[in-house]
């Protein structure tokens, strides 16, 4: 029989029509399949189908067979393979299959494993088991002679294991009988092991009982075995399996999964191949993600593998894109992925259309990489006593950087996350973490001043905090009357407990709602402007604001902020004097520079380095031996010496008079510069207020060129005016901002990567304390397309640093990189009613949320029908409210000042509102009932109220 004959759709019709008649084709299926009039046994035809089906063109065996001729009757190529090369019992056949299994089949697969094999009382060592590796495609545990748990990523259904019962086969289950005791499931879904867990161990234990050696041991992977009983060794094998594989580029995709509008998805199909596909104008590159969506929704992540290749390489896909409506040409490619379909609470919605795009949104894109590396983490509870540990004293301090693990110490690995729950009577989440080690013995302690009993435990896990709630934590009445939190593993005795992914997630909806409801709270948007006419409190609204929400209370200092503040006032050159001083040696300049008080006292923005800087000063204060500095650059106190090699010291005539000229305290701080934190009893501000004026500049506000003040410090100053780069009140805000999210400057955040910034502003959200706030009164005043210039477009919110679509500028004085960041409140107040001044410029305009402030009317105060009456007057006047009298200026006063108060504040103003039309003022304040009497010339014929 020739070859030709003998067709893929031949085979497939056969199996079909065979399937209809109920009957399910196994290796022991006494059944004959007939082929164009041969026939042929179950067996060959099921081999046939399954390697037609992953696109194979060879079959690999050991020895002969009789299936052997009827697959090359199909055209196969048959090749042997030695006992030798089957047994495949090394560490790089695990490794090997490991990475074709994949992380979380892989992890899903030893956990099983161990599980079973615990309940069955099974030890490492035990020769009643095989942990086989065969032929490199599949990972098998074999009790006895019998397979009975296994991996096959080749076939369609790739979990194996044996039960005591038989079930009835579904698209999802195949069930064979094994033997009088056991059945085999080949099962499509890991979560089915947990399902039929129990009638598995009771296989298993059949099987068990019955073993005296297995048949297979010679066969038997050491490495497999010590994997499945050792946890730490099963780490090291996927770190090698895993870490190798391709890496993330960082490249983000949509690919949505209908070719064209009104036809079928084929999310089924790619995922069925774990495959993407493309067109050659949008080429994707092995490391790229991409997002599956069908219509908006986000369904799945895929990892592209390998370079795309036309589809038409592969002829057995050309029925199923037909069957979808995709074109099969040269022009549609594709790729072999590594595919995550999202779990119900990590589905999101992504509105863009077309078919296959770039993800340029940078929060998307970020949420992606989110998502795919978080994918195989384990989630945990740790816990801790307040009576026992100081926890709010460590986060403040930042010293809370390991973590007791007293349980799961097997479990626990570098990337999970934690939920860290504090117990007591105000019980409840105080941050969330990622494991940044696994455990292991805890170093020397550097915490041991927090704790208010001798710590249990010496095994610890290096952690991170990523939220930080200690100002606004997840109490424990809100989770308990959270239903998907009902289950939440909190409140027992002890340290570490499992969590769930969803119950992370749970808590970090919670932690939104919280920030928002904050946000509702400050009422106020991130720029912000207050209007409305005189006396209706939009100062007083920006005081209750800085209170409130930007002033932080008995804060604690830490000992790098309490050098930096106690050094902020000395001037470079006396730094480098105090660090010679401390020495009693020369230095050179590398060395000066890296003592611990030069460091903090650098200033990051300045873009000198402090080498550069340190030789200025160094030269500058020398003595006429050391240097050929001209005099017009030279200082008058000569306190520096330079000897061979580079090397400074302090001058010998100028030695026992240091103390007197930088003071005897600085030489003591760089003698001991590491000061211990301290608790203050004041307050700190993170805000900055500012009135504008007519005058007001961009270069007042951002930064220009003003001239150089005199230095006191500096006997001989060169030249009568010299200039210097002054950065203005904005730029200070910014800078400011930028710290408390853990940059020293903007040369630094530029510098760091777009995750890594978007990752530091996204866990400032969830910190009130990590907020700065520029308070501008009379923001009308200015010329502000002026003042703002660039920034117009800078703040808004999507272009902030952090942001979807952050900007970064270069500032026209200093050429620096410059971004508004994102945790920067801009909040002004405008006064509606003062005519003499310009409207805002429309840009500004459309940029501000505008929050209106008119008059209140307070029922019990005795002023309240009065201002009413007023307001309703002027209105009948004017026909608008922006010229209405604000109630501060009656309100805490008493009724006795009436007229006083309407006298010297109200008609004044009404003057002004009515262009000192006497009439209209009169006419006011008869219709609002306020009594007034006839003047004269002595009252300069001004309205005066009685």
């Amino acid at each position: 029989m020739s070859v030709e004959k003998i067709t893929k759709q031949h085979v497939l019709d056969a199996v079909s029509k065979i399937e209809k008649e109920g009957i399910k084709l196994s290796a022991s299926t006494t059944y004959d399949v007939v082929i164009n009039g041969k026939t042929y046994p179950p067996k060959g035809v099921m081999r046939y189908a399954n390697l037609i089906a992953n696109g194979k063109k060879e079959w690999s065996h050991k020895g002969g067979s009789e299936t052997n001729n009827y697959l090359r009757d199909f055209g196969f190529e048959i090749r042997s393979k030695s006992s030798e090369q089957e047994s495949n019992s090394t560490k790089e056949d695990l490794v090997s299959q490991l990475s074709k299994m994949g992380l979380d089949n892989a992890a899903i697969f030893f956990d099983s494993a161990k599980r079973l094999l615990a309940s069955i009382n099974v030890d490492e060592g035990d020769r009643r088991i095989t942990y086989g590796t065969r032929s490199n495609k599949r990972l098998t545990i074999t009790i006895g002679q019998r397979y009975s748990y296994a991996y096959v990523p080749e076939d369609e259904l790739p979990w194996q294991f044996i039960h005591n019962k038989r079930m009835r086969s579904t698209k999802l289950i195949n069930v064979t009988e094994y033997d009088s005791k056991a059945y085999y499931y080949y099962c499509l879904n890991p979560d089915e092991f947990d399902t039929y867990f129990d009638g598995i161990t009771k296989a298993c234990a059949s099987q068990i009982e019955k073993a005296q050696v297995s048949g297979y041991r010679k066969y038997n992977n050491p490495h497999f075995e010590k994997a499945i009983f050792n946890a730490d060794y099963r780490t090291e094998l996927f770190k090698e399996a895993f870490d190798n594989q391709t890496e993330l580029t960082g490249n983000v995709w949509k690919l949505g999964c209908h070719w064209g509008s009104r036809k079928p998805s084929y999310f089924e199909l790619i995922k069925k191949h774990s495959m993407v596909i493309g067109v050659p104008d949008r080429f994707y590159s092995a490391g790229d993600l991409i997002l599956i969506t069908e219509g908006y929704t986000v369904r799945a992540l895929a990892k592209v593998l390998e370079p795309p290749r036309a589809v038409t390489e592969e002829p057995e896909y050309e029925e199923e894109f037909l069957a979808y409506e995709i074109p099969y040409n040269q022009e549609i490619n594709y790729a072999k992925a590594e595919w995550y379909e999202l779990e119900d609470d990590e589905v999101f919605i992504y509105q863009l259309q077309q078919g296959i795009s770039k993800v340029n949104a940078s929060d998307i894109r970020n949420k992606a990489i989110s998502i795919w590396n978080d994918r195989f983490i384990n989630y945990w509870i740790f816990q801790c006593n307040p009576n026992e540990f100081d926890f709010e004293t460590a986060v403040k301090q930042k010293l809370l950087n390991s973590w007791t693990v007293s349980a799961h110490r097997e479990k626990i690995k570098k990337g999970d996350k934690a939920i860290l729950w504090l117990t007591g009577k105000r019980a409840g989440c105080y941050a969330l973490a990622r494991i940044t080690s696994n455990p292991g013995e805890a170093p020397s302690a550097t915490d041991s001043h927090l704790w208010k009993i001798e710590p249990k435990n010496i095994i610890q896990a290096e952690i991170e905090i990523t939220h930080n709630l200690l100002p606004n934590p997840i109490l424990w009445p809100i989770i308990k009357g959270t239903e998907d939190l009902k289950d939440l593993k909190v409140g027992n005795q002890g340290t570490n407990f499992s969590a769930t992914k969803h119950e992370y997630n749970t808590i970090l909806k919670l932690i939104e709602q919280n920030t928002e409801t904050m946000r509702n709270k400050i009422d106020v948007y991130i720029n912000t402007i207050l209007y409305g006419p005189p006396g209706t409190g939009k100062t007083y609204k920006l005081n209750e604001y800085k209170d409130q929400f930007f002033t932080d209370r008995g804060i604690m200092t830490s000992g790098d902020d309490v050098l930096r503040e106690k050094l902020a006032d000395y001037p470079f050159w006396k730094i480098l004097a105090a660090v010679l001083a401390a020495s009693g040696r020369a230095l050179t300049v590398s060395e000066i520079v890296d003592h611990p008080i030069v460091k903090a006292r650098v200033n990051p923005a300045n873009k000198t380095k402090p080498n550069n800087q340190a030789w200025a000063d160094l030269q500058s204060y020398a003595d006429n031996e050391s240097t050929q500095l001209k005099d017009i650059h030279r200082r008058s106190i000569k306190l520096f010496h330079k000897e061979s090699e580079s090397k400074w010291s302090i001058a010998s005539d100028k030695k026992e008079e240091l103390a007197d000229i930088i003071g005897q305290e600085l030489i003591e701080i760089a003698k001991n510069p590491i000061l211990q934190p301290i608790q203050s009893t004041s307050f700190k501000t993170r805000y900055n207020f500012i009135t504008f004026h007519q005058k007001y500049s961009y270069e007042d506000f951002i930064e220009g060129i003003k001239p150089l003040l005199r230095d006191t410090d500096i006997d001989d100053q060169v030249g009568d005016l010299q200039f210097e780069l002054k950065k203005g009140i904005f730029y200070h805000c910014c800078l400011e901002a930028l710290k408390l999210v853990g940059y020293e400057s903007f040369d630094e955040a530029y510098k760091d990567s777009i995750d890594n910034r978007l990752a530091k502003f996204e866990s400032a959200k969830s910190d009130s304390t990590k907020q700065f706030a520029l308070f501008i009164d009379e923001i009308n005043r200015a010329n502000i397309s002026a003042v703002f210039g660039e920034l117009i477009t800078l703040l808004e919110d999507d272009k902030r640093m952090g942001s979807e679509n952050e900007m970064w500028v270069e500032l026209p004085y200093s050429n620096e990189k410059f971004c508004v960041p994102a945790n920067l409140y801009v909040i002004g107040t405008m006064n509606t009613a003062d005519r003499s001044i310009a409207l805002l410029d429309i840009a500004l305009r459309r940029r501000f949320e505008f929050k209106a402030l008119y008059p209140l009317y307070l029922e019990t105060e005795w002023w309240s029908l009065q201002l009413e009456a007023l307001n309703q007057a002027i209105f009948t006047c004017k026909k608008n409210p922006d010229f209405f009298i604000g109630h501060a200026f009656f309100i805490n006063r008493p009724e006795s000042e009436k007229t006083k108060i309407l006298n010297t504040k109200i008609i004044p103003l009404l003057y002004e509102y009515c262009q000192n039309n006497s009439d209209t003022v009169k006419r006011i304040l008869e219709e609002a009932g306020v009594k007034i009497k006839q003047s004269g010339i002595k009252e300069n014929f001004q309205i005066v109220a009685v």
